[in-house]
């Protein structure tokens, strides 16, 4: 309890200082900048096939990113040192997902009387009223949206009723009407105009009077519907309306630990970190086995600086899924910042196989492998990072500087480290003066040392305190006619969170 106490405090700060950071910019591509790319994209691939001749260890701190349920492409990513990203959730397909299991009772039933109340719906399915709201199955309502079921659908008939049949036909109440209508409707539901019809029809029930199991049904069923509301705004960026719905949502049912851990990733990518935290422990405690909270959670104690607590919870997520990506890419991160390079490359080559197409996670293990000296190997992952997301300015940034500083001259190309740091700038890369500082640095590399010294003062011009005096020593290098040269230094202090399945 003290660690979490502790971490919470440190979130606070952190959610503080890092605030601000929450939206990146990705500017217009000309089709010069496409074809200049493409070139920079081809050298990093041909240089993959030289021979490594000396290992580098340079340090680096660790990106923090949770798990993708589907390949993705993050277009806003800002990466310099320290930031703090949050990327929109992927969805899932609109048929994985449960609701309430549950059967409204008719007044007088007792609440297992399925039979009894499958002969109810069917007859009134089958009558006049609202006949052709029901056509389909009566079966429906007995089971969560998705589901397969081997028991007999009772269906309508398509044959209207003589007057002696409809005379036995009893009508279902408006509140039972109100719940099959949004039942039915949560089967396909997939935009937020059909999850704010299932939440109006639940609120009208409860209005009208729904007691017992009937108002339970709709309190679960506005919750699970509000949870989907709330992710398709998530996933369109609107944070704000996003949480009121996860809110909306718990309120209706506090045990929803999908809404709780839901609202914990709307927090975070507000900035909200210590509230994001204690969502998280509270979906944490009605579902201890949620593989993504954990990955989540883990996520947030490495912003607080408790790596063992962070290495804790990302292996309780992987025990628990060892397919989760985001749980292998958060281990690498945290054993690449401790030093522990080759159980790093296992953990993101494991998240590599998981989520073959995840630009983050291949990018991630080139600023590892730059790390560790596996030059070659590093090209070749910015390379394929760059071809999966041609705006990833982070894989340009570190790939240019790995072209401009790398210790083994075999794998220097200043030309393209040129290239690669001039559209690290046009995409906007994190803060600008480091991309300005990378093109510096490949200016040095070619030989052209004036124009690497007023590259480099525009750099100090606009760089915080804590990094102008690296960069006046380097200005001074320059002045001198020496290139830089040194281990290749990745920024890559990001932390990505991305919310729960889509159920």
């Amino acid at each position: 309890m003290r660690s979490i106490s502790i971490a919470r405090a440190r979130i606070i700060v952190l959610g503080m200082t890092f605030n601000f950071i929450l939206e990146a910019w990705v500017m217009d591509i000309t089709i010069s900048c496409k074809l200049a790319r493409l070139l920079f994209v081809t050298t990093l691939f041909s240089l993959t096939f030289l021979t490594v001749t000396r290992a580098d260890t340079g340090k680096s701190t660790a990106v923090f990113v949770t798990d993708h349920k589907q390949p993705t492409v993050s277009k806003t990513r800002p990466s310099t040192r320290g930031a703090v990203a949050f990327v929109q959730p992927v969805r899932t397909a609109s048929n994985q997902r449960p609701a309430p299991k549950f059967v409204p009772a008719q007044p007088g039933m007792s609440p297992g009387s399925h039979k009894n109340f499958r002969q109810q719906v069917a007859n009134a399915q089958a009558s006049p009223l609202r006949q052709t709201a029901h056509r389909q199955s009566a079966q429906n309502v007995l089971d969560p949206p998705g589901a397969s079921s081997s028991r007999t659908v009772l269906r309508a008939s398509h044959t209207e009723p003589t007057p002696n049949e409809q005379s036995k036909i009893p009508e279902l109440d408006e509140v039972t009407m109100l719940l099959l209508e949004a039942h039915n409707l949560s089967q396909h539901a997939n935009t937020e105009e059909d999850h704010s019809q299932i939440i109006n029809n639940c609120s009208e029930a409860i209005g009208l009077g729904a007691s017992d199991e009937k108002e339970l049904f709709a309190r679960k069923l506005a919750s699970w519907s509000l949870n989907r509301r709330g992710q398709l705004r998530l996933d369109a960026g609107q944070q704000i309306t996003a949480d009121t719905d996860f809110q909306a949502a718990i309120d209706f049912n506090p045990k929803n630990w999908r809404a709780l851990h839901n609202r914990g990733v709307s927090r975070a990518q507000m900035g909200a970190l210590a509230d994001a935290f204690d969502d998280f422990n509270r979906a944490l405690e009605i579902n201890s086995k949620y593989a993504k909270a954990y990955s989540n959670r883990a996520t947030l104690f490495v912003q607080a600086n408790d790596l063992q607590s962070a290495l804790e919870d990302y292996q309780r997520a992987k025990s628990l899924d060892p397919q989760l990506a985001a749980a292998h890419l958060g281990m690498g991160r945290v054993c690449h910042t401790l030093g522990r390079l080759d159980e790093a490359f296992e953990h993101f080559s494991r998240a590599v196989q998981s989520d073959p197409t995840n630009a983050d996670i291949i990018c991630s293990r080139g600023d590892l492998q730059a790390d560790m000296g596996r030059y070659a190997g590093a090209l070749a992952d910015y390379a394929r990072t760059i071809e999966l997301d041609p705006e990833f300015g982070h894989a340009y940034r570190n790939g240019a500087w790995l072209l401009a500083t790398c210790p083994n001259a075999s794998f220097r190309d200043p030309d393209n480290a040129i290239l690669g740091a001039r559209q690290a700038i046009d995409i906007g890369y994190g803060e600008p003066h480091v991309a300005i500082d990378t093109l510096a640095a490949a200016q040095a590399s070619a030989g052209d040392f004036q124009q690497a010294v007023n590259t480099i003062n525009q750099a100090i011009e606009i760089a915080p305190e804590e990094s102008k005096f690296a960069y006046l020593s380097r200005l001074q290098m320059y002045q001198e006619g020496h290139p830089f040269r040194t281990e290749p230094v990745g920024n890559i202090s990001q932390a990505v969170f991305e919310a729960t399945d889509k159920k």
